[in-house]
């Protein structure tokens, strides 16, 4: 695991080409860190989320910016779902509602925004479906919410080699450049 301490943000994720910080300055917020690609399916997941901010089944976004070549979301702090049985059935059931357009699942407070990708935002074309575990996460209240729906073929590990150490070297110095304008983020 790549440990970094960059100007009082610390990692707590990794994703293919993305860093997620939790900072000392807000207990309920994190800053995911990406390099910002022309096609970024992530990007257009949160435009949604933004277009849609009191779904629940969306996260909260709170800023987005783009600095240099990286882009940045501030958004609520979400923890990690730890029924496996339960998740599976949930990624089916969404991948059943919102591909095949399946009204029968059970999506507990997802309802809505399966309806929303479903029927009124098209996914990229650019991307693919990718509901599997990970992509949900919760709240401490338990509510289950999507964190991202989307995969892209152009950037991907068997491609790209992921997050290489080079990369996340510039990532953090991104973060400690960048910290005074990431921090009034927080706030």
């Amino acid at each position: 695991m790549y440990t970094l301490n960059a100007a009082n943000h610390f990692c707590l994720d990794l994703g293919g080409f993305s860093i997620i910080f939790e900072s000392n300055l807000s207990k309920h917020k994190v800053i995911k860190v990406g390099f910002d690609f022309p096609k970024d399916p992530y990007k257009d997941y949160i435009n949604i989320c933004k277009k849609y901010p009191n779904i629940s089944g969306f996260p909260v976004i709170y800023k987005t910016g783009i600095i240099n070549n990286f882009y940045y979301v501030v958004m609520e702090k979400l923890f990690i779902l730890n029924n496996t049985v339960e998740i599976e059935k949930l990624c089916k059931g969404f991948a059943k509602s919102v591909i095949c357009k399946s009204k029968k699942q059970k999506l507990y407070n997802l309802t809505e925004a399966a309806s929303i990708l479903a029927e009124k935002e098209n996914k990229p074309d650019y991307a693919s479906w990718d509901l599997c575990s990970i992509n949900f996460m919760q709240r401490k209240n338990g509510e289950i919410v999507l964190v991202d729906p989307w995969c892209t073929s152009f950037y991907t590990i068997e491609t790209e080699a992921g997050l290489t150490s080079n990369m996340l070297d510039h990532i953090h110095d991104e973060i400690v450049e960048n910290s005074a304008h990431i921090s009034r983020w927080l706030k």
